[in-house]
């Protein structure tokens, strides 16, 4: 993420936009992309990780686009995060790295929101966010990886017919509902064995049963 002030260009992968004024660009994955700024005038730059767990695994970094450029005029909802944090980076002060931090995923979770408030996703799993219905089966599944998630069950979350539920989740979310479980129970899985758990606890965690089966997913 970074913020401009004054004006600069970014090009990823052949395509330039100008920026003009304070604004946020987001990779939300691995992107080429060259920065320029002009020789006359201020621009300054701040640049944060964020890591979703699983990484490139994760159904979030796929359901956004390869770059996102927004002019700040643009989320106005931001603003006093995004000012916080600017003022934390370059402060320097006692603990502005913890600050930091916090600020970040904070500005990350704010700026989702905005994409799903305002539609401006054409698929993946914060679209069907963005769906009343979808969204609390979706919520179910990420709430509990490990239950005995079935159609029928999932369709009931979302208070839909089976076949309805199944067409509009694909659809939208642009996977079929089993096939999202199974990304969402391996990226799970990913983040928890990288924290030291237990192959077998991680594998009852999220719903394999044993160790051997959990290990078939992967290989598969």
């Amino acid at each position: 993420q970074g913020e401009h002030d004054g004006g600069a260009e970014e090009e990823a992968d052949g395509a330039r936009q100008t920026l003009e004024g304070p604004a946020l660009l987001y990779y939300p994955r691995p992107h080429r992309h060259t920065l320029w700024a002009p020789t006359s005038g201020n621009v300054e730059l701040v640049c944060l990780d964020v890591d979703f767990g699983a990484g490139a695994g994760n159904p979030l970094m796929h359901a956004l686009p390869p770059v996102l450029a927004l002019p700040m005029a643009e989320l106005p909802a931001l603003a006093p995060t995004a000012e916080l944090l600017w003022a934390e980076a370059l402060g320097g002060r006692c603990g502005h790295r913890a600050a930091v931090d916090r600020l970040d995923e904070g500005l990350v979770v704010q700026l989702l929101s905005h994409l799903m408030q305002h539609r401006r996703l054409d698929g993946g799993v914060l679209a069907g966010l963005a769906d009343a219905r979808l969204a609390r089966a979706l919520n179910a599944i990420h709430d509990d990886p490990g239950g005995d998630w079935t159609l029928a069950r999932l369709a009931a979350q979302a208070g839909m017919p089976r076949a309805r539920f199944a067409a509009q989740f694909s659809r939208t979310v642009q996977v079929p509902p089993g096939e999202y479980l199974q990304r969402w129970r391996l990226s799970v899985a990913k983040t928890l064995l990288r924290r030291g758990r237990p192959l077998k606890a991680v594998a009852q965690e999220v719903g394999y049963g044993s160790a051997a089966a959990l290990s078939r997913m992967f290989r598969q």
